[in-house]
């Protein structure tokens, strides 16, 4: 399913405006249709459909589509960090989230961690975290202290320790794939970080995971 056609997006608000319990299974398997294939203008579009018919709650059976497009999200933020660490690109960034919370009144703003997880994929450094979060790397750097007891820098390589470790162990990327995807000049930067964060090369931390797996 796609949002992208008109006709469909007439037909989910033809759907919606129709209080019947097939009507709201439809709008159900639509949403979770969207999320499981990432379409994240089709599940931006049932947010907003959602909450300006229902804006005076005369058609309270979008309640249910309502409180089952806040569980997707729950579980997104739920999941975001472990499939960053696989290297799957997020189904949502920031932006996407500050307009879904718009819609849904169950979702909070987001909390620091979420913000900087949110962030994540696309920095390389602190300075680039910072103007990514709208703070300076002094402010970035005492939240951090103050909600993670850590430094930027410090949590950041953590950050792409993990990440490092799941591509080389859970995927046959190349090498310069990986080194591309989480920010290394070129492959030799990549075993540098290896050695020196993880203790071994690449090639090592393939082997042995793939020994772990068939013992």
């Amino acid at each position: 399913l796609s949002c992208r056609v008109k006709e469909e997006a007439g037909l989910l608000i033809l759907v919606a405006y129709h209080r019947h319990g097939s009507s709201s299974d439809f709008l159900l398997e639509t949403a979770e249709a969207y999320f499981r294939e990432k379409d994240c203008r089709g599940f931006l579009f049932l947010c907003r459909m959602q909450a300006s018919i229902n804006a005076y709650d005369e058609y309270p059976h979008l309640n249910v589509l309502c409180n089952r497009l806040a569980g997707l999200l729950f579980r997104f933020r739920r999941e975001r960090a472990s499939e960053y660490r696989k290297g799957i690109p997020p189904m949502f960034g920031k932006a996407d989230l500050q307009e879904v919370e718009k819609y849904l009144p169950h979702l909070r703003g987001c909390s620091f961690r979420e913000e900087i997880a949110l962030a994540l994929p696309k920095v390389k450094n602190v300075e680039e975290l910072a103007r990514e979060c709208a703070m300076s790397v002094n402010t970035l750097g005492r939240r951090f202290k103050e909600e993670l007891n850590t430094t930027p820098h410090r949590w950041l390589t953590e950050q792409r320790k993990a990440h490092v470790t799941s591509l080389l162990a859970d995927t046959d990327m190349p090498l310069q794939e990986i080194a591309d995807v989480c920010g290394f000049a070129t492959p030799s930067y990549l075993w540098d970080f290896c050695k020196k964060h993880l203790k071994a090369t690449p090639a090592e931390i393939r082997e042995i995971a793939r020994c772990a797996r068939t013992v």
